[in-house]
């Protein structure tokens, strides 16, 4: 129970918090002036509007302990209805409390308020262990106003709720307010640029009417204030070929950096690299799993690297032990969620039970190993510049052998030694070792995919068409295809299928053989054969790409606004080979093309040449992109280098049958 002087504080901010917001949004004439409009100036295409967002998070201390208490209100503008999701609201992972909504039309001349349905609450299963909190608005429809506003309670966090500024709807105010005991001392690091302008209170801000400002305020009982707004905030918008539109939007996160202590000097918490590494080594949950003596490992160790004649062969044992024998049950997760020991007879755990005990058993067979802590692709990226602790989400291997490193995910069983899930690279990693640890950047620039298709045109005749294809497919797509295909078995019939359509006659597929599918240390070899049966013809027009490397121009829009990352590094080779018979010739034949971006920095080639005297058509088209990113001024001529790239894969060629001489 909270002490009676602290209940009183929490209500009189609330209550003081709640009279502030509530009193603009049920204020009819700004209620008058908002539901009318179908449009604001600040995005004329927006679907929503977020006229007013507060949010604001209190530290109180509670007998010996301290407690938080994190408030949201919102106020939005249906512009445009996109479906259920215009009221479906997600409120996070702890049940809210004080919730309270409404939803605002203009009926006629009125005004008709629909208040939260008592029973809006509800939860929608994530995973195993995770359920969302979400609640559900009534009669929301185009041009309806809806509000809502809760409170999450519970025991001080190290990392504060963010201050997520930009979103894919805009907003016309956006506040953030921190109240906190002065002992508490904590790190606002920003993304994008916030332009936030500092004063000495907010009633200087208001009367500057400035769009960004930043107030730290002295309170009472030695306490502070710290309070952050911005007014009219653009979109952000996701586009093609970008790992997470986050890492780009305006945003500030709060992490306690340390606690005054009695003498005044400051305990500091993760404010260097090496203290995080320090705290992660001392962790029960970390350090301690990998770096005890774990003789319950001696058994399985021993039997695994028995006769192994490098230290290579270790590490390549034990890493296919583990990745063949456990049940990943949780693809998220830097400490373990249980000890070493019940991993190993469980045979199974979350991402980090699994490869923290892959760098035990290493340790145990003498191996250099550590545990590098890394985001995935999609989520925020890690700024190297601050130890935000929340960024990090993933636990991988390294193991070391003299200068040589081995990255390694044991989590999945179609995933590679040393050759990391593509969703592994997204930037700046640390690997937690001794003293301060080390960073090691995970960059899609040092990802290269390289897919090579044969095709060859065996049999050509008045009624039949032979096509041999082989495909040898790069690390990427063989462990995509081998993870859906082992999940669905129809998604491989379907694979085959697919290469069947867009044929203007009737074709069939056989000889279908799938080379390597159980050993995912491999490339994927599929082969197969396409059977034309058609009827005779004078004139063939015939798209030797069979197989296209990309169908559609993935830049489709005028303009753009985020930089473009390209997903890794790509060389894309294909082959196409045909005897012409003697009785046809070729009527048309496309002209080599060369088509280069920047200085080389994308290049496609398709040199198209014939022999007549062997009567070999040859056909060799490439793809390279030596780069992964490229600034958005850039994006009008990659738009059009790929326009004409797509349009160099969908010439033709034009064969004529010979007329029989008289």
């Amino acid at each position: 129970m909270y002490p009676v002087k602290k209940i009183i504080t929490l209500i009189c901010f609330l209550l003081s918090f709640y009279g502030n917001v509530f009193a603009q949004l049920k204020n009819e004439a700004f209620l008058r002036d908002n539901l009318p409009k179908t449009t604001y100036s600040i995005d004329p295409d927006a679907n929503k509007i977020i006229l007013n967002e507060t949010q604001s998070v209190e530290i109180i201390r509670n007998g010996y302990r301290f407690e938080q208490v994190y408030h949201c209100y919102k106020a939005i503008k249906i512009l445009k209805q996109t479906g259920n999701s215009d009221a479906d609201i997600f409120v996070g992972y702890r049940s809210p409390s004080n919730l309270t909504g409404a939803t605002y039309n203009l009926v006629g001349d009125e005004i008709v308020k629909t208040p939260l349905p008592d029973d809006a609450i509800y939860t929608r299963k994530v995973t195993g262990l995770v359920d969302e909190i979400r609640f559900s608005l009534s009669k929301v429809k185009e041009g309806s106003i809806i509000e809502y506003s809760y409170d999450i309670m519970g025991g001080a966090e190290m990392v504060l709720p963010p201050w997520i500024v930009q979103e894919e709807s805009p907003k016309l105010f956006s506040k953030y307010t921190l109240e906190a005991p002065n002992t508490f001392n904590y790190s606002q690091v920003s993304q994008g640029y916030l332009m936030l302008k500092d004063y000495p209170n907010e009633a200087a801000a208001i009367k500057d009417n400035s769009d960004g400002y930043l107030v730290t305020s002295a309170l009472v009982n030695d306490r502070y204030s710290t309070t952050c707004v911005r007014r009219n905030i653009s979109a952000i918008h996701p586009e093609p070929f970008i790992s997470s539109v986050a890492n780009y939007a305006q945003r500030m996160d709060f992490q306690l950096a340390g606690i005054t202590i009695t003498s005044g000097n400051m305990n500091a918490i993760y404010t260097t690299w090496g203290k995080l590494n320090k705290a992660l080594n001392d962790d029960e949950n970390f350090g301690k799993q990998i770096n005890d003596l774990n003789r319950f490992l001696d058994h399985v160790v021993d039997s695994l690297t028995r006769g192994a004649e490098t230290k290579l062969q270790k590490i390549e044992n034990i890493f296919a032990y583990v990745r063949s024998n456990f049940y990943c049950s949780s693809e998220y997760g830097v400490k373990c969620s249980i000890d070493n020991a019940k991993v190993l007879r469980s045979k199974r755990g979350t991402v980090a039970d699994i490869n923290l005990l892959l760098v035990a058993m290493l340790k145990h067979a003498d191996i250099d190993a550590d545990p590098v802590i890394l985001s995935r692709q999609g989520m925020l990226r890690v700024s190297k510049a601050y130890p935000l602790v929340d960024r990090f989400n993933y636990t991988i291997c390294m193991a070391s052998i003299d200068s040589n490193r081995y990255l390694m995910d044991a989590s999945g069983k179609f995933n590679s030694f040393n050759s990391l899930p593509l969703y592994c690279y997204n930037g700046y990693a640390r690997i937690i070792s001794g003293g301060d640890g080390a960073e090691l950047n995970l960059s899609v620039s040092d990802v290269l995919e390289k897919n090579v298709y044969v095709v060859n045109v065996s049999v050509f005749t008045d009624s039949l068409i032979k096509i041999t294809v082989a495909e040898k497919l790069g690390k990427i797509v063989s462990r995509k295809l081998r993870e859906q295909w082992d999940e669905d078995s129809a998604t491989k019939r379907n694979y085959f299928s697919e290469k069947t359509q867009g044929f203007s006659d009737n074709v069939n597929i056989s000889n279908i053989e799938i080379i390597n599918l159980d050993n995912p240390d491999t490339n994927l070899i599929v082969k197969y054969t396409l059977n034309m049966s058609s009827d005779k013809h004078d004139v063939y027009y015939l798209n030797a790409q069979l197989i296209k490397f990309f169908k559609d121009n993935p830049f489709k829009e005028n303009t753009r606004r985020l930089p473009i990352e390209l997903p890794y590094k790509m060389d894309y080779r294909y082959i196409f080979n045909m005897h012409v018979p003697d009785n046809i010739n070729i009527d048309d034949l496309p002209q080599s093309t060369d088509l280069k971006y920047g200085d080389g920095d994308m290049d496609f080639k398709n040199i198209v040449s014939f022999d007549s005297s062997s009567r070999m058509l040859l056909i060799n088209t490439s793809f390279e992109s030596k780069e992964t990113a490229y600034k958005v001024e850039n994006y009008t001529n990659i738009k059009k280098f790929f326009e004409k790239m797509i349009l160099e894969e969908s010439s033709m060629i034009t064969l004529k049958k010979k007329k029989p001489s008289k």
